[in-house]
């Protein structure tokens, strides 16, 4: 079963709405750890996959319910709900590093923990199988682009006012959606370094009824182990793509193995540690975390 689509543990209520399925599809793409501190260090990676500025500028636009009810009908309609937090640019440069491009997994203390497709896919609730997505295509033509952005490709700041105008003045609801989808798609599923969409990608947005038929799952993916492969050796500058899955997966991983930490694991403790104690302190727990650390 796909990660979101998770029950509380009583009966759906008779005449739940589907937007709530939506809603808790969206959170559980925070794991536990997600509600850390955004800074970077004097070296490392820097990241644009960041639902911090999705959703400050999703609030800014101000989507209506009818507006996120026509995005639900994509397969990217639970990034909408998405909860507020950050993806920790150290830990990804960590990840990075101890990614073994031949084995398609990280090293976690002594053991390589495989990186897979499939359990990505499941993890951001995007398609495992499907039609193949063509990276190598031209935007040229493009609808979206034409209508929208007077055939000049946007980056994410002229996006964002794009759609703040085509809520207040657009009666055409499903018009929104495509901006929506590109928007998603230029902050979490594949940001570059330069804020702009992958040229490719735009002829996908164009045919919005035919988003669904595509293996989006494995785009991501192959599209975040690119860069993976590419940082591995020299972990500086920017990150392109969709940081979030790569940590939303390493919690995953922390999860399970659970009890069967051992010594190795030492040095990975003590930074987990710290991104719990970051988190502890962000939703105002004041010096209580310091005791949880005393004892990691």
């Amino acid at each position: 079963m796909k990660r979101g689509w998770r029950k509380n543990g009583a009966e759906e209520k008779k005449g739940e709405t589907r937007s709530s399925e939506w809603e808790e599809r969206g959170r559980a793409l925070m794991l536990p750890g997600f509600f850390v501190n955004k800074g970077v260090g004097s070296c490392g990676l820097t990241k644009h996959c960041s639902p911090f500025y999705f959703l400050k500028r999703l609030k800014d636009i101000g989507l209506k319910e009818r507006h996120t009810e026509a995005v639900r009908n994509t397969s990217f309609g639970h990034f909408v709900n998405l909860q507020d937090g950050h993806v920790e640019a150290t830990l990804v440069t960590t990840l990075a590093r101890h990614y073994n491009p031949r084995r398609k997994s990280f090293l976690i203390g002594r053991e390589h923990k495989v990186f897979s497709v499939k359990e990505v896919s499941n993890i951001m609730s995007l398609s495992l199988v499907g039609d193949e997505v063509d990276l190598s295509q031209s935007c040229s033509g493009s609808d979206l682009v034409a209508k929208y952005f007077k055939n000049k490709l946007p980056e994410r700041k002229e996006i964002v006012e794009k759609l703040k105008i085509l809520v207040r003045v657009n009666k055409d609801i499903k018009g929104i959606t495509k901006p929506v989808v590109l928007f998603i798609f230029v902050c979490i599923l594949f940001p570059q370094t330069n804020y702009y969409l992958p040229q490719s990608l735009y002829k996908y947005i164009d045919d919005i009824e035919g988003l669904r038929k595509y293996a989006w799952g494995v785009v991501v993916y192959n599209y975040v182990v690119d860069q993976l492969v590419k940082k591995k050796d020299d972990p500086r500058g920017y990150f392109g793509g969709c940081a979030l899955d790569v940590t939303a997966w390493y919690y995953k991983i922390i999860e399970e193995l659970g009890h069967e930490l051992s010594m190795d694991w030492a040095p990975g403790l003590v930074f987990t540690g710290l991104l719990v104690y970051l988190a502890l302190v962000s939703i105002g727990m004041g010096v209580v975390p310091w005791v949880i650390i005393a004892e990691v």
